[in-house]
Protein backbone atom coordinates (compact mmCIF):
# COMPACT_ATOMS: atom_id res chain seq x y z
CA UNK A 1 0.00 0.00 0.00
CA UNK A 2 2.88 2.40 0.73
CA UNK A 3 4.16 2.11 -2.84
CA UNK A 4 0.75 3.01 -4.20
CA UNK A 5 0.34 5.95 -1.82
CA UNK A 6 3.68 7.35 -2.90
CA UNK A 7 2.65 7.13 -6.53
CA UNK A 8 -0.85 8.45 -5.98
CA UNK A 9 0.45 11.79 -4.76
CA UNK A 10 1.56 12.42 -8.34
CA UNK A 11 -1.84 11.56 -9.79
CA UNK A 12 -5.00 13.64 -9.76
CA UNK A 13 -7.40 10.73 -9.92
CA UNK A 14 -10.56 12.67 -10.58
CA UNK A 15 -9.12 15.23 -12.99
CA UNK A 16 -11.15 15.84 -16.15
CA UNK A 17 -10.31 14.62 -19.61
CA UNK A 18 -8.73 17.00 -22.07
CA UNK A 19 -8.14 16.74 -25.80
CA UNK A 20 -4.67 17.47 -27.09
CA UNK A 21 -4.45 19.27 -30.43
CA UNK A 22 -0.67 19.57 -30.56
CA UNK A 23 0.23 15.89 -30.79
CA UNK A 24 1.86 14.59 -33.99
CA UNK A 25 -0.56 13.04 -36.43
CA UNK A 26 -0.70 9.24 -36.78
CA UNK A 27 -0.17 7.65 -40.16
CA UNK A 28 -1.95 4.49 -41.31
CA UNK A 29 0.67 1.99 -42.45
CA UNK A 30 -1.15 -1.37 -42.60
CA UNK A 31 -4.75 -2.43 -43.18
CA UNK A 32 -6.27 -5.87 -42.70
CA UNK A 33 -9.78 -7.26 -42.31
CA UNK A 34 -9.52 -8.47 -38.71
CA UNK A 35 -8.89 -7.11 -35.23
CA UNK A 36 -5.15 -6.51 -34.78
CA UNK A 37 -5.03 -7.83 -31.23
CA UNK A 38 -1.29 -7.75 -30.68
CA UNK A 39 2.03 -6.77 -32.22
CA UNK A 40 5.66 -6.98 -31.18
CA UNK A 41 8.91 -5.60 -32.55
CA UNK A 42 11.60 -7.83 -34.03
CA UNK A 43 13.70 -4.71 -34.59
CA UNK A 44 13.16 -1.06 -35.53
CA UNK A 45 11.75 -1.94 -38.95
CA UNK A 46 10.07 -5.33 -38.44
CA UNK A 47 6.84 -6.01 -36.58
CA UNK A 48 5.06 -9.30 -35.94
CA UNK A 49 1.29 -8.77 -36.05
CA UNK A 50 -1.30 -11.14 -34.55
CA UNK A 51 -4.91 -10.88 -35.67
CA UNK A 52 -7.89 -12.25 -33.78
CA UNK A 53 -9.05 -14.21 -36.84
CA UNK A 54 -5.85 -16.29 -36.67
CA UNK A 55 -3.58 -14.51 -39.12
CA UNK A 56 0.06 -14.03 -38.11
CA UNK A 57 2.46 -11.99 -40.20
CA UNK A 58 5.63 -9.92 -40.54
CA UNK A 59 5.26 -6.25 -41.45
CA UNK A 60 8.18 -4.14 -42.73
CA UNK A 61 7.73 -0.52 -41.65
CA UNK A 62 10.06 1.10 -44.19
CA UNK A 63 8.78 -0.70 -47.28
CA UNK A 64 5.20 -1.23 -46.03
CA UNK A 65 5.49 -4.85 -47.12
CA UNK A 66 3.64 -7.67 -45.35
CA UNK A 67 4.35 -11.40 -45.35
CA UNK A 68 1.99 -13.89 -43.80
CA UNK A 69 3.54 -16.53 -41.53
CA UNK A 70 1.99 -19.99 -41.48
CA UNK A 71 1.60 -21.54 -38.03
CA UNK A 72 0.13 -24.50 -36.18
CA UNK A 73 -1.38 -22.69 -33.18
CA UNK A 74 -4.56 -24.54 -32.06
CA UNK A 75 -6.62 -21.36 -31.58
CA UNK A 76 -10.38 -20.98 -31.69
CA UNK A 77 -12.36 -17.87 -32.53
CA UNK A 78 -15.02 -17.70 -29.82
CA UNK A 79 -16.64 -14.43 -28.80
CA UNK A 80 -13.83 -12.12 -27.69
CA UNK A 81 -11.30 -14.93 -28.11
CA UNK A 82 -9.09 -15.91 -31.02
CA UNK A 83 -5.41 -15.42 -31.75
CA UNK A 84 -4.45 -12.88 -29.12
CA UNK A 85 -1.22 -11.31 -27.87
CA UNK A 86 2.32 -11.82 -29.16
CA UNK A 87 5.71 -11.01 -27.58
CA UNK A 88 9.30 -11.50 -28.75
CA UNK A 89 12.61 -12.02 -26.98
CA UNK A 90 15.47 -11.29 -29.37
CA UNK A 91 18.00 -12.86 -27.00
CA UNK A 92 16.64 -16.32 -27.80
CA UNK A 93 14.81 -15.45 -31.06
CA UNK A 94 11.53 -16.76 -29.66
CA UNK A 95 7.94 -15.64 -30.06
CA UNK A 96 5.35 -16.17 -27.33
CA UNK A 97 1.69 -16.03 -28.26
CA UNK A 98 -1.61 -16.40 -26.41
CA UNK A 99 -4.91 -17.59 -27.82
CA UNK A 100 -8.36 -18.90 -27.02
CA UNK A 101 -8.26 -22.69 -26.95
CA UNK A 102 -11.16 -25.12 -27.12
CA UNK A 103 -10.54 -27.81 -24.52
CA UNK A 104 -13.82 -29.73 -24.50
CA UNK A 105 -17.14 -29.38 -26.34
CA UNK A 106 -18.33 -25.83 -25.56
CA UNK A 107 -15.43 -25.10 -23.18
CA UNK A 108 -12.73 -22.54 -23.95
CA UNK A 109 -9.75 -21.15 -22.07
CA UNK A 110 -6.61 -19.05 -22.55
CA UNK A 111 -3.44 -20.86 -23.66
CA UNK A 112 0.18 -19.99 -24.44
CA UNK A 113 2.62 -21.25 -27.08
CA UNK A 114 6.20 -20.47 -28.07
CA UNK A 115 8.09 -20.81 -31.33
CA UNK A 116 11.50 -20.01 -32.80
CA UNK A 117 11.66 -17.13 -35.24
CA UNK A 118 14.06 -16.42 -38.09
CA UNK A 119 13.88 -13.56 -40.59
CA UNK A 120 13.48 -15.71 -43.67
CA UNK A 121 10.85 -18.01 -42.22
CA UNK A 122 7.47 -18.43 -43.87
CA UNK A 123 6.26 -20.90 -41.26
CA UNK A 124 6.70 -21.30 -37.48
CA UNK A 125 6.18 -24.52 -35.57
CA UNK A 126 4.77 -23.46 -32.20
CA UNK A 127 4.77 -25.61 -29.08
CA UNK A 128 1.94 -25.23 -26.61
CA UNK A 129 3.55 -24.63 -23.22
CA UNK A 130 0.68 -23.62 -20.93
CA UNK A 131 -3.10 -24.04 -20.79
CA UNK A 132 -4.86 -22.06 -18.08
CA UNK A 133 -7.36 -23.55 -15.70
CA UNK A 134 -9.96 -20.96 -16.64
CA UNK A 135 -12.43 -22.91 -18.76
CA UNK A 136 -15.83 -21.44 -19.53
CA UNK A 137 -18.55 -21.78 -22.13
CA UNK A 138 -18.64 -18.00 -22.34
CA UNK A 139 -16.85 -16.03 -25.02
CA UNK A 140 -15.74 -13.15 -22.80
CA UNK A 141 -12.79 -11.98 -20.70
CA UNK A 142 -9.87 -14.04 -21.99
CA UNK A 143 -7.47 -11.31 -20.75
CA UNK A 144 -4.34 -12.52 -22.46
CA UNK A 145 -1.75 -9.76 -22.61
CA UNK A 146 1.94 -10.80 -22.22
CA UNK A 147 4.83 -8.93 -20.58
CA UNK A 148 8.32 -10.42 -20.78
CA UNK A 149 10.93 -10.15 -18.03
CA UNK A 150 13.82 -10.86 -20.38
CA UNK A 151 16.52 -10.60 -17.72
CA UNK A 152 15.04 -13.47 -15.69
CA UNK A 153 13.46 -15.28 -18.65
CA UNK A 154 10.06 -15.05 -17.05
CA UNK A 155 6.74 -13.67 -18.23
CA UNK A 156 3.52 -12.28 -16.85
CA UNK A 157 0.24 -13.34 -18.47
CA UNK A 158 -3.13 -11.72 -17.77
CA UNK A 159 -6.21 -13.96 -17.51
CA UNK A 160 -9.74 -12.54 -17.34
CA UNK A 161 -12.49 -13.93 -15.13
CA UNK A 162 -14.09 -15.58 -18.21
CA UNK A 163 -17.50 -14.33 -17.10
CA UNK A 164 -17.31 -16.39 -13.89
CA UNK A 165 -16.62 -13.50 -11.55
CA UNK A 166 -16.45 -15.38 -8.25
CA UNK A 167 -13.55 -17.47 -9.54
CA UNK A 168 -11.41 -14.30 -9.56
CA UNK A 169 -11.25 -14.79 -5.76
CA UNK A 170 -10.68 -18.56 -5.93
CA UNK A 171 -6.99 -19.54 -5.95
CA UNK A 172 -7.91 -22.99 -7.33
CA UNK A 173 -8.59 -21.38 -10.73
CA UNK A 174 -6.67 -19.08 -13.07
CA UNK A 175 -9.75 -16.92 -13.78
CA UNK A 176 -9.14 -13.26 -12.98
CA UNK A 177 -5.44 -13.64 -12.24
CA UNK A 178 -2.03 -12.35 -13.24
CA UNK A 179 0.28 -15.34 -13.74
CA UNK A 180 4.07 -15.47 -13.60
CA UNK A 181 5.63 -18.23 -15.70
CA UNK A 182 9.06 -19.31 -16.84
CA UNK A 183 9.81 -19.29 -20.56
CA UNK A 184 8.96 -23.02 -20.49
CA UNK A 185 5.45 -22.29 -19.22
CA UNK A 186 6.09 -23.50 -15.67
CA UNK A 187 5.25 -21.70 -12.43
CA UNK A 188 8.11 -19.58 -11.04
CA UNK A 189 9.21 -21.17 -7.76
CA UNK A 190 9.17 -17.84 -5.90
CA UNK A 191 5.53 -17.11 -6.79
CA UNK A 192 3.49 -16.15 -3.71
CA UNK A 193 1.23 -19.23 -3.75
CA UNK A 194 3.78 -21.74 -5.04
CA UNK A 195 3.62 -23.99 -1.99
CA UNK A 196 0.15 -23.08 -0.75
CA UNK A 197 -2.42 -25.86 -0.49
CA UNK A 198 -5.45 -25.53 -2.78
CA UNK A 199 -3.82 -22.71 -4.74
CA UNK A 200 -2.40 -22.81 -8.25
CA UNK A 201 1.34 -22.12 -8.24
CA UNK A 202 1.32 -19.89 -11.34
CA UNK A 203 -0.75 -17.16 -9.64
CA UNK A 204 1.03 -13.86 -8.96
CA UNK A 205 -2.01 -11.70 -8.08
CA UNK A 206 -5.79 -12.16 -8.10
CA UNK A 207 -9.13 -10.39 -7.97
CA UNK A 208 -9.03 -9.07 -11.54
CA UNK A 209 -11.94 -8.77 -13.98
CA UNK A 210 -10.46 -8.58 -17.47
CA UNK A 211 -6.92 -7.17 -17.66
CA UNK A 212 -5.93 -6.53 -21.27
CA UNK A 213 -2.92 -4.31 -20.70
CA UNK A 214 0.35 -4.94 -18.86
CA UNK A 215 3.73 -3.22 -18.80
CA UNK A 216 6.87 -3.76 -16.72
CA UNK A 217 8.46 -0.37 -16.13
CA UNK A 218 12.25 -0.14 -16.17
CA UNK A 219 12.28 0.29 -12.39
CA UNK A 220 10.51 -3.08 -12.09
CA UNK A 221 7.01 -1.85 -11.21
CA UNK A 222 4.28 -3.80 -13.00
CA UNK A 223 1.29 -1.82 -14.27
CA UNK A 224 -1.92 -3.29 -15.66
CA UNK A 225 -5.09 -1.88 -17.17
CA UNK A 226 -8.33 -3.76 -16.74
CA UNK A 227 -11.97 -3.48 -17.72
CA UNK A 228 -14.59 -2.75 -15.12
CA UNK A 229 -18.25 -3.57 -15.77
CA UNK A 230 -20.39 -0.43 -16.33
CA UNK A 231 -17.70 1.99 -15.19
CA UNK A 232 -14.90 1.04 -12.84
CA UNK A 233 -12.06 0.51 -15.32
CA UNK A 234 -8.78 0.41 -13.41
CA UNK A 235 -5.04 0.92 -13.56
CA UNK A 236 -3.28 -1.13 -10.92
CA UNK A 237 0.29 -1.61 -9.75
CA UNK A 238 0.75 -5.33 -9.27
CA UNK A 239 2.41 -6.69 -6.16
CA UNK A 240 2.92 -10.41 -5.42
CA UNK A 241 0.08 -12.17 -3.65
CA UNK A 242 -2.21 -9.15 -3.49
CA UNK A 243 -5.98 -9.20 -4.00
CA UNK A 244 -7.26 -6.48 -6.37
CA UNK A 245 -10.86 -6.80 -5.29
CA UNK A 246 -13.06 -8.06 -8.11
CA UNK A 247 -15.92 -8.74 -7.49
CA UNK A 248 -15.77 -7.81 -3.77
CA UNK A 249 -14.93 -4.18 -4.53
CA UNK A 250 -15.49 -2.13 -7.67
CA UNK A 251 -16.22 1.41 -8.84
CA UNK A 252 -18.49 -0.02 -11.53
CA UNK A 253 -22.07 -1.27 -11.62
CA UNK A 254 -24.02 -3.99 -13.37
CA UNK A 255 -24.97 -3.12 -16.94
CA UNK A 256 -28.53 -2.83 -15.62
CA UNK A 257 -27.34 -0.09 -13.28
CA UNK A 258 -27.66 -2.25 -10.16
CA UNK A 259 -24.91 -2.20 -7.55
CA UNK A 260 -22.32 -4.99 -7.51
CA UNK A 261 -20.19 -4.23 -4.47
CA UNK A 262 -18.80 -1.32 -2.45
CA UNK A 263 -15.72 0.54 -3.67
CA UNK A 264 -13.61 -0.77 -0.77
CA UNK A 265 -13.32 -4.19 0.84
CA UNK A 266 -10.98 -5.27 3.66
CA UNK A 267 -7.85 -7.01 2.45
CA UNK A 268 -8.10 -5.74 -1.14
CA UNK A 269 -6.01 -3.19 -3.01
CA UNK A 270 -7.38 0.07 -4.34
CA UNK A 271 -6.66 0.99 -7.97
CA UNK A 272 -4.17 3.76 -8.61
CA UNK A 273 -6.58 5.25 -11.17
CA UNK A 274 -10.19 4.38 -11.96
CA UNK A 275 -12.64 5.55 -14.60
CA UNK A 276 -16.33 6.33 -14.29
CA UNK A 277 -17.72 6.28 -16.92
CA UNK A 278 -15.72 3.49 -18.53
CA UNK A 279 -13.27 3.94 -21.38
CA UNK A 280 -12.62 0.16 -21.87
CA UNK A 281 -8.80 0.15 -21.59
CA UNK A 282 -7.00 -2.43 -23.68
CA UNK A 283 -3.28 -2.74 -24.46
CA UNK A 284 -1.00 -0.32 -22.61
CA UNK A 285 2.56 0.93 -22.50
CA UNK A 286 4.57 3.42 -20.47
CA UNK A 287 6.65 5.64 -22.72
CA UNK A 288 10.23 5.33 -21.44
CA UNK A 289 12.02 7.08 -24.30
CA UNK A 290 13.11 10.59 -25.27
CA UNK A 291 12.10 10.54 -28.95
CA UNK A 292 8.95 12.38 -27.85
CA UNK A 293 10.28 14.03 -24.68
CA UNK A 294 6.90 15.57 -23.88
CA UNK A 295 5.54 12.04 -23.37
CA UNK A 296 8.36 10.51 -21.35
CA UNK A 297 7.06 8.58 -18.33
CA UNK A 298 3.40 8.71 -19.34
CA UNK A 299 0.95 5.83 -19.67
CA UNK A 300 -0.70 5.17 -23.04
CA UNK A 301 -3.72 2.87 -23.39
CA UNK A 302 -6.08 1.87 -26.13
CA UNK A 303 -9.63 2.97 -25.26
CA UNK A 304 -12.12 0.70 -26.99
CA UNK A 305 -15.57 2.01 -26.10
CA UNK A 306 -14.31 5.60 -25.74
CA UNK A 307 -12.61 5.36 -29.16
CA UNK A 308 -9.37 7.20 -28.58
CA UNK A 309 -5.75 6.70 -27.58
CA UNK A 310 -5.63 7.51 -23.89
CA UNK A 311 -2.67 9.29 -22.30
CA UNK A 312 -2.21 9.57 -18.56
CA UNK A 313 0.42 11.79 -16.97
CA UNK A 314 1.74 10.14 -13.81
CA UNK A 315 4.70 12.48 -13.31
CA UNK A 316 3.55 16.08 -13.22
CA UNK A 317 0.05 15.73 -11.77
CA UNK A 318 -1.39 18.51 -13.92
CA UNK A 319 -5.11 19.04 -14.26
CA UNK A 320 -4.97 17.87 -17.87
CA UNK A 321 -3.33 14.57 -16.99
CA UNK A 322 -6.05 12.42 -18.64
CA UNK A 323 -5.81 13.17 -22.35
CA UNK A 324 -7.91 11.91 -25.26
CA UNK A 325 -5.71 11.52 -28.33
CA UNK A 326 -6.90 10.96 -31.91
CA UNK A 327 -10.58 10.77 -30.99
CA UNK A 328 -11.27 12.23 -34.44
CA UNK A 329 -10.36 8.83 -35.91
CA UNK A 330 -13.35 7.30 -34.10
CA UNK A 331 -11.53 3.96 -33.78
CA UNK A 332 -11.57 1.19 -31.18
CA UNK A 333 -7.87 1.19 -30.31
CA UNK A 334 -6.73 -2.25 -29.21
CA UNK A 335 -3.01 -2.03 -28.48
CA UNK A 336 -0.19 0.52 -28.25
CA UNK A 337 3.59 0.20 -28.00
CA UNK A 338 6.82 1.84 -29.15
CA UNK A 339 9.95 0.59 -30.88
CA UNK A 340 13.61 0.95 -29.88
CA UNK A 341 13.98 4.42 -31.41
CA UNK A 342 10.81 5.70 -29.74
CA UNK A 343 8.31 5.71 -32.60
CA UNK A 344 4.81 4.92 -31.33
CA UNK A 345 2.43 2.43 -32.91
CA UNK A 346 -1.18 1.54 -32.20
CA UNK A 347 -3.61 -0.98 -33.66
CA UNK A 348 -7.38 -1.01 -33.96
CA UNK A 349 -10.28 -3.42 -34.01
CA UNK A 350 -10.82 -2.22 -37.57
CA UNK A 351 -7.69 -4.00 -38.80
CA UNK A 352 -5.40 -0.97 -38.85
CA UNK A 353 -1.86 -0.29 -37.68
CA UNK A 354 -0.78 3.34 -37.24
CA UNK A 355 2.65 4.91 -36.65
CA UNK A 356 3.35 8.15 -34.76
CA UNK A 357 6.69 9.50 -35.91
CA UNK A 358 8.47 12.80 -36.47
Amino acid sequence: MLLKKLLIIYILINSPFSISAADPKPQLIYKSNSVIWGFTFINTNEIIISEKSGKLGLFMVNSRQYREINHNIPFSVHGQGGLLDVAYDSNIMTLFITYAKKTKPNLYTTALASGKYSEDTSSINFKEIFVSKAESTKGVHFGSRIALDKKNRQMYITIGDRGLRNRAQDLAFHNGKILRLTYNGDAVSTNPFYNKKNALPEIFSYGHRNPQGIYIRKDGHIFISEFGPKGGDEINIILPGKNYGWPLATYGKEYSGANIAPTHHPGTEQPVVWYVPAISPSGMTIYEHDYFPQWTGQIFMGALSARHLHRLNIIHGKNDQKVKMYSELNKRIRHVSYNDIGQMFFSTDHGELYIISK
